[in-house]
């Protein structure tokens, strides 16, 4: 399965960095290809990069991996998401980190939820910084990262995950079809 990572800044290269160590494919989606080509082209022949618009369109599962002040021109940036998981990265922080962007009432991913029409969303890869993604082991234990589904989603979990990643849902080593994920409580 190609997973989509919409922006090539730290997040987006260090999750990409793990999917593809765990022998994923990866589609970058930037506004400018160009300026990312070589860093993309560096991670070797199972990372793409294109658009936002492509990068969406040849995947099931993206990954929102921008600033939170870019994440409702990109989710809005599709007219229907038909169902893919959306797996939101972002923290909606205030200007020079001074805080939260959105009140205590609504979140973040409340928002992306409502922005792209027909998504399932999936907050995760948030409580972490972009160098723990890139190098999740610790002397004691790997990185987790907790997640949570805004809408339901159903079955059971998936049973591998990439290496040194513990309790990571949306990020399984062998991605199972969209459908038969669950969600956590």
């Amino acid at each position: 399965m190609t997973i989509a990572i919409i922006g090539a800044g730290n997040v987006g290269m260090a999750l990409a960095k793990g999917l593809l160590a765990s022998g994923e494919a990866v589609y970058f989606g930037v506004p400018e290809p160009g300026k990312y080509a070589a860093a993309v082209a560096a991670l070797g022949s199972a990372a793409r990069i294109g658009t936002v618009g492509e990068a969406i369109a040849a995947a099931q599962v993206a990954i929102l991996a921008v600033p939170f002040d870019a994440a409702r021109q990109v989710a809005e940036s599709v007219p229907n998401w038909g169902g893919r998981i959306l797996v939101d990265a972002t923290n909606p922080l205030s200007p020079g980190l001074k805080g939260l962007s959105v009140g205590t009432t609504d979140s973040g991913a409340e928002r992306i939820a409502r922005w792209a029409h027909g998504a399932r969303v999936v907050k995760a890869f948030n409580t972490t910084g972009a160098e723990n993604l890139a190098n999740p082991r610790f002397p004691a234990a790997p990185c987790s990262c907790r997640w949570r589904a805004t809408t339901p989603l159903r079955a059971r979990r998936p049973s591998r995950w990439p290496r040194g990643w513990a309790s990571m849902p949306s990020m399984p080593a062998h991605w199972p079809p969209p459908d038969t994920w669950s969600h956590s409580r």
